[in-house]
């Protein structure tokens, strides 16, 4: 389990990387750590490009394309920037780490599978070995539409993500343990989120603790 420590620096983390603006109103005027609330967040995700130069993916010494290719020749780094690409491909950088994170904290966890591929491809499968529609944990897997990247920039920047927290540790911890998320301002909650630990949100997506 995440001490403290570890999710303030998680959170720093998410606040530099330009996720997570605060709001003070008359009644309340800082978050809790480590339990803090939505409502004490206001997150403005603007255009990628404007908010997110180019820079922000990039390696100090592999190139790009360096990245991309070691990423499309390693299974577990592939499926972690596959899902990057389809959860969070809009998303700030602080977002797609969070997401990345969540996979992670899956695979240490005794219920879920213990490889990313898995993690990502957990599904209810009929009889020819085919993920069920919508009976998965990540739906973009069983949505019934290509799963191959069509965006060349999306793709690499996801590629880039999973890279650096597989490879190099990079905000590892974001969630401080989550392993659940939804994004944060739709209509009709997941029936699960009221069970759940609710540790706050990140970019697009209010993230929780099963434990």
């Amino acid at each position: 389990m995440y001490n403290q420590t570890t999710f303030i620096s998680g959170f720093v983390a998410a606040f530099l990387l330009g996720a997570i603006t605060f709001h003070s109103t008359p009644t309340e005027s800082k978050i809790s750590i480590p339990n803090f609330k939505p409502a004490s967040l206001i997150i403005k995700i603007d255009p990628l490009e404007e908010i997110e130069p180019d820079e922000e993916y990039q390696h100090p010494i592999l190139s790009e394309d360096e990245i991309n290719d070691i990423v499309e020749n390693d299974e577990e780094l592939y499926c972690m920037a596959l899902n990057i690409y389809h959860e969070a491909r809009g998303d700030t950088k602080s977002g797609k780490f969070a997401v990345a994170d969540v996979v992670l904290n899956r695979v240490e966890s005794k219920r879920f599978p213990n490889t990313v591929c898995d993690v990502v491809h957990q599904a209810r499968y009929d009889s020819n070995g085919n993920p069920i529609k919508y009976k998965c944990q990540f739906s973009w897997y069983c949505d019934g539409k290509s799963d191959v990247p069509h965006e060349e920039k999306a793709w690499k920047r996801s590629a880039f993500v999973a890279y650096e927290i597989m490879e190099l540790g990079k905000f590892r911890g974001i969630t401080d343990g989550s392993d659940h998320y939804h994004v944060h301002d739709m209509e009709e909650y997941p029936y699960w989120h009221d069970s759940f630990v609710e540790k706050g949100i990140i970019g697009s997506h209010a993230y929780y603790s099963s434990k």
